[in-house]
C-alpha cells in the first residue's frame, strides 16, 4: 500500500482538523472582506463560509452520534434525512461563497464604473 494511502486511512482526523482549519481562514477571510468593503455579496460569502464549517463538523461528527442503536431507534427513513443534512449544509455553503464573490465583485465593479465616471 501506497504512503499516501496509509496516512489518509489511519490519520483521518488529522486531515480532518486541517480542513477545519482551512475553512476557517476562509471564515475569516470573508469576514475581512465585509469589513474592508461593507458590500452585501461579502456578507453572502461569509454565512457561506459559516455554512460550510458547520456542515464539516456535522459531517464529522455525525458517525459518532448515529450509531447501530440509534438508527434503530429512529428508524431508516429519519436516519436519511439525518444522513442528507451535511450535504445540504455544504452545498448551500459554496453556492453561497461563490453568489457572494460574484455579487461582491459586480457591487466593486459597479462602484468603479462611477467613480471613473466622475
Amino acid at each position: 500500500m501506497s504512503l499516501l494511502l496509509e496516512i489518509v486511512l489511519q490519520n483521518g482526523f488529522i486531515l480532518d482538523v486541517f480542513g477545519i482549519i482551512g475553512l476557517g481562514l476562509l471564515g475569516l477571510a470573508a469576514i475581512q472582506l465585509g469589513r474592508r468593503f461593507h458590500t452585501p455579496g461579502s456578507r453572502i460569502a461569509t454565512w457561506g463560509a459559516l455554512t460550510l464549517i458547520a456542515g464539516r463538523l456535522v459531517s464529522i461528527s455525525l458517525t459518532h452520534w448515529v450509531g447501530g442503536a440509534v438508527q434503530a431507534r429512529l428508524g431508516k427513513g429519519l436516519v436519511d434525512l439525518i444522513a442528507a443534512v451535511p450535504l445540504v449544509l455544504l452545498t448551500a455553503g459554496l453556492a453561497s461563497i461563490v453568489w457572494g464573490l460574484w455579487s461582491h465583485e459586480r457591487c466593486v465593479a459597479a462602484t468603479a464604473e462611477v467613480a471613473e465616471d466622475l
